[in-house]
């Protein structure tokens, strides 16, 4: 009996111990909770830069006399000139101003001028000077397109006009 009253005493006290246990288990649990804070993020993000490389000018800087250079013109992304040559050796000079009026600097990607070679006039002759590969914003670059009246042209063309075509491509540096 002795040895029957002994196990249930020690029973009393596992179960007095484990209540004890749960007890400080729960004011833990509490205690950890009152001190303890959820921190929460939010926030968002835009865009502000201002991308805006463009044409901002063509002008003629020279012309041959008798030539006519016609009014060029220029939109935002494109210039327009006519050039009327007489004579071998007439030439036009057209400048073409390009700036980064933008707030992201733009570096070249691409260049191609192209002629109508098979169709135009192989009297005229074009070519174009270079012109920055860089832009940071606020600056700006200026290349000359000039159209030439081939001085080895001996007969008069039967075909009398030559177009240029050119795609200057800029991309965010």
């Amino acid at each position: 009996m002795k040895g029957v009253k002994n196990m249930r005493q020690n029973k009393k006290k596992i179960l007095l111990s484990l209540s004890i246990f749960l007890f400080l288990l729960l004011i833990m649990a509490v205690g950890y909770a009152s001190f303890a804070t959820q921190l929460r993020l939010s926030g968002s993000a835009e865009i502000i830069g201002a991308w805006d490389v463009r044409i901002t000018n063509i002008e003629v800087v020279q012309a041959s006399e008798g030539t006519n250079p016609g009014t060029p013109s220029f939109t935002n992304t494109s210039a327009t000139f006519n050039a009327q040559l007489v004579k071998p050796k007439d030439e036009i000079i057209y400048r073409v101003t390009i700036q980064n009026l933008g707030s992201i600097n733009a570096k070249l990607e691409n260049v191609v001028f192209q002629t109508d070679e098979k169709t135009g006039s192989s009297a005229i002759l074009y070519q174009t000077t270079s012109f920055a590969n860089k832009l940071k914003a606020g600056e700006k670059t200026s290349f000359d397109v000039i159209v030439t009246y081939d001085e080895n042209s001996k007969i008069p063309p039967t075909t009398k006009s030559k177009t240029i075509t050119g795609i200057i491509e800029y991309v965010q540096e």
